[in-house]
């Protein structure tokens, strides 16, 4: 893992590899598993109805004071309102 680790650190193009490698291992926030997240918006009966895209742009680093952390988003868009 330190040298996924390391290589993610100076090549984005590691950072998928070494995301799958720390969500394997439970090594992500409590409750924002990207891949349960992905599934409740397309699976939910409250929230699937509401989406009409969902995207994971690529992830990239972010830098908070002497930490480094690896993150992913989701670009939803929502289904317009049916009458």
């Amino acid at each position: 893992m330190q040298d996924a680790l390391h290589r993610a650190l100076t090549d984005n193009s590691e950072l998928p590899s070494l995301l799958s490698q720390l969500l394997a291992s439970g090594n992500f926030f409590t409750g924002l598993h990207p891949g349960i997240i992905h599934q409740e918006l397309n699976t939910h009966p409250a929230l699937s109805p509401l989406v009409s895209r969902l995207r994971n742009p690529p992830p990239w680093k972010w830098q908070f004071l002497c930490r480094v952390y690896a993150v992913t988003a989701f670009v939803i868009e929502r289904r317009p309102n049916q009458v």
